[in-house]
């Protein structure tokens, strides 16, 4: 045998209240359950890699491709060193991601390093080609962003640049009557006659411009250094979602002198 019991208007009541008690209020904000974050510390670095051609006509480029202007940069040889500083009183092991200009698919691992205590390593331009798969001595550019796992680290960015003009020289080229072509070593006193000469089956010489491949050597005319401390930067990132951890699987140990 059962039996129905009807809830008093009273007991209705206390429960819509209830209810309405657990509710947020009308422009009231929820506050969403914190995610778990960890700090990461970098140094975000400029670096400028490889050379960057100008309007010169090659001599030993078939197809010549002349920049009707110049690039993000002037036209030169740029390299970019990095030199990391451990002050620990032990090892550590840092890496380096690489952020490209206008790409957005995230930051690429680029390599890590192991160095002991109060030792030095250094990255630059090879290293950053390598990890990013780009021709070394091809013009690239972006930032490194060099992770650490605290503050007792110094870095230090060393640029140099070498004017296009720096590594140019002036060549004379023959284009003869038999239809063949070469680079004249020096000015003789028959290619100045010949420059001089009408056009037709004699030969002609022509001044160009040939960039050597050498180039010109030093810090000297057109050239350039600067060095620029690296400022640490701290970010908070979630534990499962960090962008730049720490690859300690894939290190190389920092070169020790003997």
């Amino acid at each position: 045998m059962s039996s129905n019991v009807r809830p008093t208007p009273f007991a209705a009541l206390a429960l819509v209240g209830a209810i309405l008690a657990a509710a947020p209020a009308a422009g009231q904000s929820i506050d969403p359950v914190p995610v778990p974050v960890i700090k990461v510390n970098f140094f975000p670095s400029k670096f400028v890699c490889g050379f960057q051609r100008g309007n010169v006509p090659l001599l030993n480029d078939p197809n010549p491709v002349l920049n009707p202007y110049y690039e993000h940069v002037k036209p030169g040889n740029y390299a970019t060193t990095f030199n990391v500083l451990n002050l620990n009183l032990d090892h550590q092991t840092i890496s380096f991601y690489v952020s490209e200009p206008d790409v957005y698919d995230g930051l690429k691992f680029v390599g890590s390093r192991w160095i002991p205590s109060f030792g030095t390593t250094q990255f630059g331009c090879p290293d950053i080609a390598a990890g990013l798969g780009t021709q070394n001595g091809s013009f690239f550019e972006g930032y490194l962003l060099i992770v650490v796992k605290n503050d007792q680290f110094k870095v230090t960015g060393v640029y140099t640049f070498e004017s296009q003009n720096a590594f140019e020289r002036h060549v004379l080229w023959r284009l003869r009557s038999d239809g063949s072509s070469g680079i004249e070593s020096e000015l003789t006193s028959d290619s100045l006659t010949a420059l001089t000469r009408p056009l037709g089956p004699v030969d002609f010489i022509g001044p160009f411009k040939d960039i050597a491949a050498s180039g010109a050597g030093g810090l000297g005319l057109g050239a350039s250094i600067d060095v620029e401390w690296m400022k640490l930067h701290m970010v908070d990132v979630p534990v499962d979602g960090n962008p730049m951890p720490i690859r300690e699987d894939v290190v190389e140990p920092a070169p020790i002198s003997p």
